[in-house]
């Protein structure tokens, strides 16, 4: 089980306060998991701009403490696996830059998945930290899609992506597991702190399979959303749901659907989505919906097989023109009975 992360400030150091961090223009709550001083932030305490308190994974943060500052600076350590939802939690409320001296690309995705900003290599400089907590407050949902889009075009395209995709989701036959395995790639594609995969069935049935929060913000929106998808088989993008009239909410909120495709049809929908309305739409160039529709190919796939397996299954012991379970579901329950 990963350790719960709970933060509370640690004894402020002697003079901590005083000088130029008096005046400093961003004030930072930083975690890091060793005791003391993070030594991996010299330069951002020798620049004189930054008010730094320090946290730790042994004391507790509340949540309107938040509000004191401007971003968090998060250690990740490949020997400490924080809560997904308590960061998540952060994550959402405030930019957060997570660093690490080394990991390498697990640390990376797992920064993506926990919905932080961005990841920088430590040690950390001024210049991109400034940088990175100002583009994560100025740009909106579809405007941090667009200036990566590019990038991510050339990322799915490559064999390597692929490859990860089709492991992720080949592995089981529970479509649950199948969809949170989707958004755990995904995650490492899209920085979106709102996700859900939508199942839709050969009888035009639709359930969701897999939910991060979406269907709390979406309300009873989220099948709208996905029903659409599923009769036009096109992307779904809204800048703001609450003027759209396809599925509006009382909220203002960002939203994506994408289509989840195979065997001449849509057997699913990933709804992407962040609270706040967007300042402009979101422009899908033709390269870029190819090869996003062919890297969630293999996961459609999967899931349609998984959706078929448990039809199959369901079949097995209920009657065609009844819908009763048959004696076969009886002797099942039997001997699982008998065994209990």
């Amino acid at each position: 089980m990963p350790e719960r992360v709970r933060l509370k400030p640690d004894t402020p150091h002697p003079g901590r306060q005083k000088g130029r961090d008096r005046q400093a223009a961003v004030s930072l709550a930083v975690y890091h998991a060793g005791d003391g001083t993070d030594k991996h932030l010299s330069r951002l305490r020798r620049a004189g701009r930054f008010r730094l308190a320090y946290f730790s994974p042994r004391r507790t943060m509340t949540a309107h403490s938040l509000t004191a500052f401007d971003g968090v600076l998060w250690e990740l350590s490949p020997e400490h696996q924080p809560d997904r939802r308590h960061v998540a939690a952060i994550a959402r409320r405030l930019p957060v830059v997570s660093y690490s001296a080394a990991g390498g690309r697990s640390v990376v995705d797992l920064s993506r998945r926990l919905g932080f900003t961005t990841h920088l290599k430590a040690p950390l400089s001024p210049t991109d930290v400034r940088g990175q907590l100002g583009r994560a407050k100025g740009m909106d949902l579809f405007a941090r899609i667009r200036s990566t889009q590019r990038g991510l075009r050339t990322k799915l395209a490559g064999r390597e992506a692929l490859v990860e995709i089709v492991r992720a989701v080949n592995s089981t036959l529970d479509p649950k597991k199948i969809a949170d395995a989707l958004l755990d790639r995904m995650g490492t594609w899209f920085n979106v702190p709102y996700w859900a995969v939508v199942a839709i069935h050969e009888s035009g049935e639709m359930a969701t399979v897999a939910d991060r929060g979406v269907s709390t913000l979406l309300e009873s929106r989220l099948t709208d959303v996905a029903l659409w998808v599923s009769e036009h088989g096109e992307e779904f993008t809204a800048p703001n749901l609450a003027e759209d009239r396809r599925a509006q909410t009382e909220q203002p909120a960002s939203v994506i659907g994408l289509p989840l495709q195979c065997r001449s049809r849509t057997v699913g929908v990933v709804v992407l989505a962040a609270p706040g309305a967007s300042s402009q739409d979101l422009r899908w160039t033709s390269a870029f919906r190819t090869v996003l529709r062919s890297a969630l190919e293999p996961a459609a796939f999967a899931l349609d097989n998984a959706l078929m397996f448990q039809r199959t299954q369901a079949l097995s012991v209920t009657d065609d023109l009844t819908q009763l379970y048959n004696s076969r579901y009886l002797n099942q329950v039997l001997r699982r009975e008998t065994k209990r």
